[in-house]
């Protein structure tokens, strides 16, 4: 009868530990979209990282905002010989907006496409620039 009951005990306590992680996962995870994040993916459009941190989200914003402010790029082509590395989805959380940055391998341009009035464009980018988004796991 001890055992029965040590043996109950110990199966409830368990279940409730289950249902407090769980609910704290869901909490964590409502808390990550609340602010604006972005979604690196590599040439396959496999998931390879996902930037959270305020200073990468301005830096990452900075960089699409200046480059956009540059008419040169606007509509213009990327080189036909350019290899795409990694895509970059910044994800503005208010108002809900997704901007697509297209960073390739052997050219140093990007292609950024969603923005609001002039749609996409590329860009010449710095080398810094280049050597950061070319490796999208030293952000955070």
């Amino acid at each position: 009868m001890i055992i029965k009951r040590h043996f109950l005990l110990v199966i409830l306590l368990a279940g409730i530990f289950c249902l407090l992680n769980d609910s704290h996962v869901e909490a964590a995870k409502k808390y990550a979209h609340k602010s604006d994040y972005a979604v690196v993916y590599d040439a396959h459009n496999k998931k390879v990282a996902t930037i959270t941190t305020k200073k990468n989200i301005e830096y990452l914003s900075d960089l699409v905002g200046d480059l956009s402010g540059d008419e040169k790029g606007i509509n213009r082509k990327a080189p036909e010989d350019a290899k795409i590395s990694y895509w970059y989805e910044l994800r503005q959380v208010k108002p809900k907006y997704k901007i697509k940055l297209y960073v390739y391998s052997n050219t140093k341009y990007v292609k950024i496409k969603n923005l609001p009035l002039i749609e996409h464009g590329t860009w010449k980018i710095k080398q810094s620039d280049f050597d950061k988004l070319n490796k999208p796991t030293s952000f955070d």
